[in-house]
């Protein structure tokens, strides 16, 4: 099962197709790792920030491979399953929400489930500076 929990007025000013690529790639994860119980997305905001986390009680991550969760090329190697993916998909992730000035993070039990949680702002920053300097 897979739920979401929005405000009902919600919108981010910043590139779009990156923004859902973001959204995209934790989802699918989530999704690739949760084979029973539930996934669940959930957005909050203030006056100029917006969190999203995507939240799952799937096999969860081991506190040792945490560190490798956004380098490029890596994976993590579970039982049972294969190795699916090119080990870009965190990667990339992250660079994209520094892009966009915003962040991301993770917390997660073993055998328990995962929350990555990431921060965007509400109006992409180069547009906040281009209005401040209107010659760029």
């Amino acid at each position: 099962m897979i739920s979401l929990d929005t405000p009902e007025v919600f919108i981010i000013e910043s590139d779009k197709r990156k923004v859902k690529q973001v959204i995209t790639n934790l989802v699918s994860n989530a999704i690739k790792y949760t084979d029973t119980g539930e996934i669940e997305v959930r957005v909050t905001k203030n006056e100029r920030i917006a969190e999203i986390s995507v939240k799952d009680t799937g096999i969860g991550i081991k506190a040792e491979d945490m560190e490798k969760l956004f380098q490029s090329f890596s994976q993590i190697h579970t039982d049972g399953r294969g190795n699916e993916g090119t080990g870009l998909g965190l990667y990339l992730t992250k660079k994209i929400l520094d892009l966009l000035g915003g962040g991301i993070t993770v917390k997660s039990v073993f055998g328990k489930g995962s929350v990555f949680s990431f921060t965007i702002p509400l109006k992409y920053l180069r547009d906040v500076e281009d209005e401040k300097n209107p010659d760029n």
